[in-house]
């Protein structure tokens, strides 16, 4: 039997040397072999995004997340799509999302990154009290914790 894996690295590879409607090819065929993994699926996604296919890259970023539930990438790009549609109250729901699953997945960087895009696209009442929950989150989980370690001077790095 053939493997998904070496499918879906060669098509990151074509997706980063510039060709993702080469890449395509190759995560429907990881996807064929193995459709429960929610990076073959993403990884479409992000080849539709770079070929301007935002319907293609929306679909694919959700069957990412209804494969995976804590794919924060995939909920990120997925606001992304919709912010740029001009769809501000479902791109802040995905936002939001992004946000909780990065928490979730000790993603610092990707919880302060969803943080920011929610700061841009929460107007609503609702929207503005799921940022408010969501900079908590962050900050219970982050900001209030002791450093498991103290350096005393420079030298010690």
């Amino acid at each position: 039997p053939r493997e998904p894996e070496p499918y879906y690295q060669a098509g990151r590879a074509l997706v980063g040397m510039g060709n993702p409607e080469k890449a395509t090819e190759y995560f429907f065929e990881a996807i064929a072999l193995q459709e429960n993994d929610d990076r073959y699926s993403e990884a479409l996604g992000v080849a539709y995004m770079r070929l301007g296919k935002s319907e293609l890259a929306l679909a694919a970023f959700e069957k990412a997340i209804s494969i995976n539930e804590k794919n924060s990438f995939a909920y990120f790009n997925a606001a992304a799509i919709l912010e740029n549609t001009k769809n501000f109250s479902e791109a802040s729901s995905f936002y939001y999302a992004s946000g909780s699953a990065a928490i979730l997945d000790r993603d610092f960087s990707g919880a302060q990154r969803a943080l920011k895009s929610l700061k841009r696209t929460a107007s609503s009442k609702e929207q503005r009290a799921k940022l408010s929950r969501l900079k908590s989150a962050i900050d219970e989980e982050w900001q209030y914790k002791e450093p498991s370690f103290k350096i005393k001077n420079i030298s010690e790095l």
